[in-house]
């Protein structure tokens, strides 16, 4: 009986170790963007509208100086230099070439200001969403997301903006689509980054940028989506 049960005891050993061998420990993946203004170039007429060149000209001043001519290093919050800063945290299990277990954490959010005037706030227009689950721990080939995190001046900010020419659009925005697979046993991510065309976005993933997306024309900040009027095209 005892040699029976040591044989047993020896197989659970042996498959754990090989099942070990397989799985990969769980890693956590960062998914990080921000949205941030870089330098305007004052003297360039396609710049502004010419119905409102003068104050269009004079607000992008105002902003230059307040926002120093932001240009993010990497990802993280404490770096700052950012309108809009968004991190997906996701927790992964690979085995092989299957992702079996898998945790979405909340986005964290953040948002900078130019002067106090023009604090920034915003929230997530589009929530989280991912399929299969946003958590799960079953043998899938991949785990899609998106999220779509948006932010505007104060209404102070607001009525400047507005003051020099009428707009119904207040946010600037930024949205992240992306999968998530296993390759070998190791997490790897393909995700993607859009945005509002003023300002400018940079996207990484696993601390490492893959996208950006160059600020347009100041004048940009008055052209309106025609889906969602809110927006900034």
């Amino acid at each position: 009986m005892k040699e029976t049960q040591s044989a047993a005891f020896a197989g659970a050993v042996m498959f754990a170790a090989i099942l070990g061998a397989k799985l990969a420990a769980a890693e956590t993946v960062l998914i990080q963007a921000k949205s941030y203004i870089a330098s305007v170039n004052l003297l360039d007429p396609n710049q502004f509208d010419a119905d409102a060149r003068s104050c269009q000209q004079a607000m992008a001043a105002v902003v230059d100086c307040g926002t120093l001519n932001e240009n993010p290093p990497d990802g993280t919050k404490s770096s700052k230099n950012y309108r809009l800063w968004s991190e997906l945290a996701i927790d992964v299990t690979c085995s092989g070439n299957k992702v079996v277990a898998w945790q979405l954490k909340p986005v964290q959010e953040d948002f900078g200001s130019e002067f106090v005037i023009f604090s920034t706030t915003g929230d997530l227009s589009k929530p989280l969403s991912a399929s299969p689950a946003v958590s799960g721990a079953s043998s899938v080939d991949r785990v899609t997301f998106n999220y779509r995190l948006r932010g505007r001046p104060n209404a102070v900010g607001n009525a400047a903006m507005e003051a020099v020419k009428h707009r119904t659009c207040t946010y600037i925005w930024h949205e992240i689509t992306g999968a998530l697979t296993c390759q070998q046993g190791q997490p790897h991510v393909d995700a993607n980054i859009k945005g509002s065309a003023f300002p400018s976005h940079r996207f990484w993933a696993r601390g490492i940028r893959v996208a950006e997306l160059p600020q347009g024309p100041f004048k940009n900040l008055w052209v309106c989506d025609a889906v969602d009027p809110s927006l900034v095209k």
